[in-house]
């Protein structure tokens, strides 16, 4: 981490915005000096970013916020000396108190998992429903509809061949588009 205006070693960033928001309204500034550790993680296997964040707190959050699992945190990091362009700029909800020890008098640590609210809303919906389109129209639909997953991020579909007739009888979202996926075939390509 580094406060100086230009990259000295790789992998350094700057912490811009870093808080816990309650279900209630609440809000709570981390400062970086309270962080121990945070990793964040996507994978092939996986249809969301997640994360884990261990911090130091002397303000008894879990009680005072309070945490009650349907909370948010929001996170910013940026490459000092670089404008526009964030290495993180996400919110995600804390889904589960991992770890909780007393570290020294009136400090306690703890590890937060978080997930992605797609995440989130994907454990909490179902899709029933017909669909008649291609099936990269359909995923697009799906995550883009509020009564679903409801996402506003950036999503890269390729185009697929074939016009497509599905009835979906109470699924996931995500497993909605993963059948759809191994039933789909590249409008780029004949393979």
């Amino acid at each position: 981490m580094s406060n100086r205006s230009g990259v000295a070693q790789a992998g350094e960033y700057q912490f811009k915005e870093c808080r816990i928001k309650s279900s209630s309204g609440a809000k709570f500034n981390i400062a970086e000096r309270l962080i121990v550790s945070m990793s964040f993680y996507e994978s092939i296997f996986s249809n969301t970013f997640n994360g884990l964040i261990e911090i130091v707190d002397t303000a008894n959050l879990p009680t005072n916020l309070p945490i009650t699992g349907q909370d948010f945190f929001e996170i910013k990091l940026i490459t000092p000396g670089i404008e526009g362009e964030s290495i993180i700029d996400h919110v995600f909800v804390i889904n589960q108190i991992l770890s909780r020890r007393d570290v020294s008098t009136g400090a306690q640590s703890y590890v937060f998992s978080l997930v992605s609210p797609e995440s989130f809303r994907n454990n909490r919906t179902r899709v029933s429903a017909s669909f008649t389109d291609v099936n990269s129209n359909i995923v697009k639909n799906v995550m883009r509809d509020l009564n679903l997953i409801a996402s506003n991020k950036d999503i890269f579909i390729e185009k697929t061949n074939g016009l497509r007739k599905h009835i979906v009888p109470n699924l996931r979202p995500f497993d909605f588009i993963r059948r759809l996926t191994r039933e789909s075939t590249s409008a780029k390509s004949n393979n």
